[in-house]
């Protein structure tokens, strides 16, 4: 995930992890990236193909899998954080601007004749 990605918890428990196939309001999207954590703690990046009766099926770094809801923890799925968005362009560009403004004066001051 990106530096201006947040982490947010779809489902936490198994209770909530079962439930996420009957509450489509969630947002789950097919083609997205989910982080899935499983019930052993082991975390995956999941790519969602299809939420099942009693599954996600999707990829795991190119391979098809099928992941019942009994062996998930948890979901989670980045959204994009636009004030950490906001803070990296608006970072980008002061510094832009501090470097445009320097070779800008180093151009000019080397054009002054010096006076004897």
């Amino acid at each position: 995930m990106s530096a201006c990605t947040t982490m947010h918890v779809v489902a936490d428990g198994a209770d909530a992890v079962k439930a996420v196939a009957a509450r489509p309001v969630d947002g789950l999207v097919v083609g997205e990236t989910l982080l899935i954590v499983g019930r052993d703690g082991k975390k995956l990046d999941f790519k969602l193909a299809a939420i099942e009766a009693d599954a996600l099926r999707g990829t795991v770094d190119g391979q098809e899998r099928r992941i019942a809801f009994g062996q998930i923890e948890r979901i989670e799925r980045g959204r994009v954080d636009g004030v950490k968005t906001t803070g990296i362009v608006v970072g980008a560009l002061v510094l832009l601007g501090v470097a445009a403004g320097r070779a800008i004066s180093n151009d000019v001051t080397s054009k002054i004749p010096k006076s004897k």
